[in-house]
């Protein structure tokens, strides 16, 4: 008796819709609990005054903590193990709300060569812009334009 229902047609297409709709659902789901983990922002550099920084924004939303990827280079002479980013370093957003940073993990350092990631608070709701200024020998601000978050 099953085998004839799911064998007529109306009923082939029935199911067939229960599954679109599940697929859709898990896409859902999956794109709402991931939130801009999955966009790519653009890496950023500056070489001024002996030093070079290239950053690159990581995870970007008002759910979790942001994190940056920062690498510094000396070009010349300055030792980077003087450098604190938590105390030299904000971000801020396009009502330029200031954020310090809450912990910079060290990925691999020498005296001219650091890497490491810089974590801040979550980024105020539905902030479009967000700047990195880093007061370190010169200011240096790096900006990205945000989609804004809900």
């Amino acid at each position: 008796m099953a085998l004839n229902v799911l064998s007529t047609k109306g009923s082939r297409f029935f199911i067939l819709v229960l599954i679109c709709i599940g697929i859709y659902l898990a896409i859902i789901y999956h794109n709402h609990s991931n939130p801009h983990q999955a966009i790519h922002y653009s890496s950023q550099s500056s070489i001024e005054n002996q030093l070079k920084i290239d950053i690159q924004p990581i995870v970007l939303n008002h759910t979790q903590a942001s994190k940056f990827k920062i690498t510094l280079e000396s070009t010349q002479n300055p030792d980077l193990s003087q450098l604190d980013l938590l105390e030299s370093t904000l971000l801020t957003n396009d009502k330029n709300t200031p954020q310090k940073p809450i912990h910079w993990t060290l990925q691999t350092s020498d005296p001219f060569h650091q890497t490491g990631i810089l974590t801040f608070p979550p980024l105020p709701p539905k902030s479009p812009i967000i700047s990195i200024t880093i007061f370190e020998y010169t200011d240096r601000v790096f900006t990205w334009n945000l989609i804004p978050v809900d």
